[in-house]
Formats: structure tokens, sequence, C-alpha cells
């Protein structure tokens, strides 16, 4: 562990180390209280030494935003305005690779916004009614929705290894609930009060975790990999590109 740094909330640490596949294995495995509650995002980016690039993997859900009022003789009523809140992950890296060809530096920008759900507040107006006052006014409702999510942001550089695996950070969420149900009277007295009381207890727990690999890619190693002969055969000038 090159670093660690704890925040003031104890249930999320951010920290930094270098993890082989194995490791990265068993960290997964040893996260999962339910391997059919498991969601694993593996986005891949290709990109040039020192460049900047992002990549989004979001749900977008519309909801009504505002209300424009519009009315008439007697008449009235709301015209909505939407919005897209996202519900998923942004990440944005640069990276710029060692004059030794072994270490890859990572500025990381990493963002999560999860659970969204929202609040419906309601709004009412009124239309006078038309003419020389022999109108009759009306009245009518609109709602908007207010969304309310939770979010993680991360935001760091870390140097890694020519494909290691660095932990970012990571965020553990536990909820406990308890419920008690029992007879009046018969469920305060000592002793006999197990007999006429039930007792639920649930527990949830969500972790997240950031892992990154980063892999050097070199143009000639992998044509030499992917193509064997295939430089050769371009040098002679009997290749595929011979004149």
């Amino acid at each position: 562990v090159l670093a660690q740094t704890a925040l003031a909330n104890p249930a999320l640490a951010v920290g930094l180390s270098y993890l082989d596949d194995i490791q990265v294995d068993l960290l997964i495995e040893a996260t999962q209280a339910d391997q059919r509650n498991s969601v694993l995002t593996a986005p891949r980016i290709t990109l040039f030494n020192g460049q900047r690039s992002w990549i989004s993997v979001a749900e977008g859900i519309t909801y009504i935003s505002g209300l424009v009022p519009g009315t008439g003789d007697s008449s009235g009523a709301f015209a909505p305005i939407t919005n897209v809140v996202y519900q998923g992950f942004v990440l944005d890296v640069e990276a710029v690779i060692s004059s030794d060809r072994r270490y890859v530096t990572m500025t990381v920008s990493f963002n999560l916004n999860q659970n969204v759900q929202f609040e419906t507040v309601e709004f009412s107006g009124a239309a006078g009614g038309g003419g020389l006052g022999g109108g009759r006014a009306a009245n009518f409702q609109g709602s908007i929705q207010l969304p309310r999510l939770q979010g993680s942001q991360i935001r760091t550089t870390v140097s890694v290894p020519d494909k290691g695996t660095v932990l970012l950070g990571g965020q553990r969420n536990v909820t406990e609930v308890e419920i008690e149900a029992g007879v009046p009277v018969l469920s305060k007295i000592p002793l006999v009060n197990r007999f006429f009381t039930n007792r639920l207890t649930s527990k949830e727990e969500q972790t997240s975790l950031l892992l990154m690999r980063p892999e050097i890619i070199i143009q000639q190693e992998n044509e030499d990999d992917l193509f064997p002969g295939l430089s050769e055969e371009l040098g002679t000038g009997s290749g595929y590109l011979g004149f």
C-alpha cells in the first residue's frame, strides 16, 4: 500500500494499492455477500500517450422539471418542461507513459450516480372568466418531480505498473433494520416475553469498488504477435504493399 487517506465518514475510505489478477478475483469474491446480487461493469478505453479520454455507462431518466402556465377564457393548463437525469457512472482519465515504458501515470476523475428517486410536488393555478364578467373561473393542477440520488466522486492521480491493477477507492454501505412485535403486556414480562414476541432483523450491505488496469500497447510489438512475418514482408517489398 503506497498511501491511504481516511475521510470523516468511516464508511468511506479511499486508498491505493497494486493487485495482480488473482488478488483482484479474490477481492471481488470477498466483497460479494450474495453472488446473485453482484454487478460487474468492465469498460475499456484505448487512447494515445498523453491523451485525455472519457467513457460513460448510464441510463437516462426523463422527468418533469418545470411547468409553463397557459390560460384562456375560463380555462387553463400547465405545459410540462422535461429534463434528463442520468443513473450510472462517468470515467474521465488522462494517461502518460514513463520513459522506460514500465509505468503509466493516470489522472482519474470518476462520478457515480445511483438509486435515483423522485419526489412529486403539486402546483395549482386559476383562470378568470371571459367576456363581460359572465364567465366562470377555473382551477387547474400540475406537478413537477424533484430528483433525489446517491452519488460518489473520486479525483486522484496514480502511477501504476504496466498490466498492474490499482484499487482507487471503495465505499461500503450497511443498512440494518430491527422490527419487534408482540402481545401487549405479555411481551413486557421478563422470561415470558420470548414466547409472545417476534423479532425480525434485516441487514443489507452494498460495496462499490473502482479498479483500474492500464496496459501499454506498442504497435510494432503487437503487429509481430498478431501478424507474424508481416514486417519482414513489408521490408522486402514483396508483401501486401509491394511495388
